[in-house]
């Protein structure tokens, strides 16, 4: 039987690639990450479906590129990004919301390039309602695009911990009311 020394350091709970610990609001977790069954939108356990993606971590600092050139702020964001591939849960419900507001900013683009094309090709003839294609859509896409998005990012990246944050407040209270 092995014995542990005193003085050895503590064993780490991140050392299992798919673990994950909480830091106040936050999550701690390694590349690549599987967050606990629990829809990510309402906190629900039953009927999950798996979602996969990928976030991206790039530090605030490497923006002072611009400084230099649009050029060399592309290339530096290429050469320090991190990026994370999490896998999480969402319920039917939450799943079909997101797909719905998806499809509505998908629809919004399109009508925005077919408004462009219209103006190009008609002219002036029905010009408010061309403008209104034109300028409505894409805020209609954006809008869209924040409704479907699960606000989930990340805060920090400490090689080779990934701070993670934005979770709903019945995903966060459900997981912390299991680990107690």
């Amino acid at each position: 039987m092995e014995t542990k020394s005193v003085y050895a350091s503590p064993a780490s709970d991140l050392l299992n690639k798919n673990a994950v610990v909480w830091d106040g609001d936050f999550i701690k977790t390694q590349n690549p990450a599987r967050l606990p069954a629990c829809c990510i939108g309402c906190g629900a356990v039953d009927k999950l479906g798996q979602t996969e993606e990928k976030l991206t971590y790039l530090n605030p600092l490497t923006f002072f590129w611009i400084l230099l050139s649009p050029i060399a702020l592309i290339i530096a964001y290429f050469v320090f990004r991190k990026q994370l591939s999490i896998s999480y849960s969402r319920c039917a419900p939450c799943t079909k919301k997101a797909t719905l507001w998806g499809n509505i900013a998908k629809i919004s683009w399109v009508l925005f390039v077919v408004g462009i094309v219209v103006r190009i090709l008609i002219g002036k003839q029905f010009f408010m309602l061309q403008m209104i294609v034109i300028l409505g859509s894409p805020l209609l896409a954006l809008f869209a695009t924040a409704m479907k998005d699960t606000q989930l990012s990340v805060k920090d990246f400490r090689e080779p911990i990934f701070v993670l944050k934005g979770f709903n407040k019945a995903f966060v209270a459900k997981l912390k009311g299991q680990s107690r």
